[in-house]
């Protein structure tokens, strides 16, 4: 029986269906807001070690100065363990069943935007040796940056070769030198562009005229705020230019910055247990004008999530001024001007880190023990939770403090937080933007289950560079709402994907509404197989991670998934993935298999196999065999390798009988050889076999 992954897929795409089904309502998995207010604490004694054992009676909790009912109460202690190898992971992804140690989860943000490249070896060391030597097995973790590229997400030990492997790429992108005879901070062009300071503006001057950049000398007065008429000479006009030239520069890369680090802290809203944030940057000043500031503070308040900043310059001496390639040493009446400014070029990414109840790695060369102390955070807390005194929903700010009724501790925890509102987000959406819950689901590093699904991926037929790749998804129909119209079950399904290359951070998207109307007996019997959702990309080799999100616009229950997936070469020897299933397609005078994520089988019924054989030379022959075993070993069937009929591509199609099969774990084992040159590859597909019903 020939099968041509080809000819299967337009039919396949012709015939893809997704619906939402019937059943109880329940509210979304992403809520907008969320009445009980959730508090991280960590407590440590005067050596900076965790205090352990404190029950809800040793905390005092207030708003806005009045005290507050504590109403559920965690310690969590997560005790370290030695980072052991990856397990060969299964092909199939689901976002059924309780997430594997959802205690602790970290999202690295490498700035990239805001680093030279003098320092980015030593931010990517310290993030290598954080996922080798600091997580521990079950931790999860995100890593991004911050000129785009994608994201990763992925467990460890399992994701963490994929983790280093996405974080090589990163490049500084900051082009700043500050020794050079014309550098002009971050801070100082924002002091000259908004304010224009007579202080920033006679230093600038001085040093400009010193290294021989203009040739007029800064004016007697220029320290006079009375005196702005003064600044009107052809140097100052220039360092105005300059100034205004990189403010617009810099605020643009930390707009990016920004929205990047509030896309993070959403996504990691609806989850309970630690968030940490880490930003890994040199940092960026503290600009008031930015709206993108406090929106940043807003969501990690509302996430409970915690910021923390590494910054990747380690070791600070002083201002780049004194460094030897400066033409002449600074006049030290500017010295604490100078001083200041070299400090307020990180103080935005600081205060972020104080406000939410972290803090900063600075003016240290050690940034993995700065990775360290970090992850102790999240390793001792206590998680108080709380239903505000004051009923009022409207949004504004409201101050916390927490106190431990314990001499000799300290105590670190959010400054506060917004009150819920009843108003809807004012920004509309543009015609790319995706809705608030969509966007939070798909940045997520867990599966949202509010419509159980399950993933994989079929790598098929090579075409020039690239191979045909068929992601395939099934979707509880139990998890959607269907309305009954004349005989038909009507229903809409709104379906996303992300497709992410690993070594290159490019991203390949889809998205599809699908509005369907089922007989009531299809559906009914997709009460088993599921409802399958379809989508095809043409994809270069390499590792990729895929995110799969369904959502019933009825109801506004999201489910989403994540699965990784490898395209190998397409001239490489190789076979396309297997596909395993119970059912056909077509007419009887030319069935195809179906591509199915299910990996579950009745006894008694026929399963179908079938791949095809790639990278060959012209006239190679080929032998194939398999092995069929259950989870304890016992061969049930077999096949040794044997030769099989020429042709491009070569292709093999097997039929097994479940007949008298057992139900349990089972695994095909499929072995093919190029004779000519004894190259061999071995492919393995799990399944289960259940009972017929």
């Amino acid at each position: 029986m020939p099968f041509s992954p080809r000819r299967s897929l337009a039919l396949l795409l012709l015939t893809q269906i997704a619906a939402p089904g019937a059943g109880a309502q329940q509210a979304p998995t992403f809520p907008s807001q969320l009445d009980l207010v959730t508090v991280d604490v960590i407590v440590t004694d005067k050596d900076g070690r965790p205090v352990e054992g404190l029950t809800a009676d040793d905390f005092v909790l207030k708003e806005e100065g009045r005290i507050q009912s504590i109403s559920s109460f965690d310690a969590v202690a997560v005790h370290e363990s030695t980072p052991t190898q990856a397990p060969w992971m299964a092909r199939i992804a689901t976002n059924q069943g309780p997430p594997p140690r959802p205690e602790r989860s970290f999202s690295v943000i490498f700035d990239d935007a805001h680093l030279t490249p003098s320092h980015v070896g030593a931010a990517k060391k310290a993030v290598r040796d954080f996922l080798e030597q600091v997580l521990r097995d079950g931790d999860q973790v995100t890593l991004s940056a911050t000129s785009g590229g994608g994201w990763w997400s992925a467990q460890m030990p399992e994701g963490r070769s994929d983790i280093e492997t996405f974080l090589a790429r990163f490049e500084g992108k900051r082009t700043y030198n500050p020794s050079a005879p014309n550098a002009l901070s971050d801070f100082e062009a924002m002091r000259l562009q908004n304010s224009r300071d007579p202080n920033i503006l006679t230093e600038v001057s001085r040093r400009f005229f010193e290294n021989g950049v203009i040739a007029d000398p800064p004016p007697v007065n220029a320290r006079d705020n009375s005196r702005r008429d003064l600044q009107i000479s052809p140097g100052q006009l220039m360092i105005n230019t300059m100034a205004a030239q990189i403010y617009a520069e810099r605020t643009s890369k930390t707009q990016a910055t920004l929205r990047t680090l509030k896309r993070v802290v959403e996504a990691l809203g609806a989850t309970r247990g630690r968030k940490s944030v880490i930003l890994v940057s040199e940092g960026f000043i503290w600009d008031p004008s930015l709206p993108e500031m406090r929106e940043v503070e807003r969501a990690a308040r509302q996430a409970n999530a915690v910021l923390y900043f590494v910054d990747a310059r380690g070791l600070s001496g002083g201002p780049a001024i004194h460094d030897a390639e400066v033409a002449q040493a600074t006049d030290g009446r500017d010295m604490a001007v100078m001083q200041a400014a070299a400090s307020q070029e990180s103080d935005g990414s600081r205060s972020l880190a104080d406000d939410t109840g972290g803090f900063s790695v600075q003016n240290t060369n050690d940034l993995t023990k700065g990775f360290k102390r970090i992850a102790a955070d999240s390793r001792n807390h206590y998680l108080l939770g709380f239903s505000s005194s004051n009923p009022k929903r409207d949004g504004k700010f409201r101050k916390l403090s927490v106190e431990v009724r314990r001499p000799g501790v300290d105590v670190r925890a959010r400054k506060g937080y917004y009150a819920p509102s009843d108003e809807k987000e004012a920004r509309p959406l543009g015609k790319d933007d995706l809705a608030p819950p969509v966007r939070r689901a798909l940045d997520s590093p867990w599966g949202a289950d509010g419509i159980p699904l399950r993933l994989t991926s079929y790598v098929l037929a090579p075409t020039g560079a690239k191979s045909l790749t068929l992601l395939v998804a099934e979707a509880d129909p139990a998890g959607v709402a269907f309305e009954s119209k004349a005989g038909r079950e009507d229903g809409v399904l709104e379906t996303f994907a992300v497709v992410t290359a690993r070594d290159s951070g490019e991203t390949f998207t889809a998205e599809r509404r699908l509005d369907l109307s089922l007989p009531h007996d299809v559906l009914a019997r997709l009460g088993t197989a599921w409802l399958p959702v379809m989508r095809d990309f043409q994809l270069p080799a390499g590792v990729y991670q895929a995110r799969l999100l369904v959502r019933d616009p009825k109801t506004g229950r999201v489910g989403s998934v994540r699965h990784e997936f490898e395209v190998p070469e397409p001239a490489k020897f190789h076979i396309s993935t297997p596909l395993l299933t119970d059912t056909l397609q077509g007419d009887a005078a030319n069935p195809r298999p179906t591509p199915l994520a299910r990996r579950a089988f009745a006894a008694g019924s026929r399963l179908f196999c079938a791949y095809e054989v790639y990278g060959l030379a012209a006239g190679a022959r080929v032998s194939s065999g398999y092995i069929v075993k259950s989870a304890a070993g016992a061969t049930l069937l077999s096949q040794p390798l044997k030769p099989f009929a020429e042709g491009a591509p070569l292709g093999q199609t097997m039929v097994l009988s479940l007949q008298g099969v057992a139900p349990g774990d089972y695994e095909i084992v499929l072995s093919v050889r190029d004779d000519g040159t004894g190259e061999a590859v071995q492919v393995r597909e799990a399944f289960t076999v259940v009972a017929a019903r």
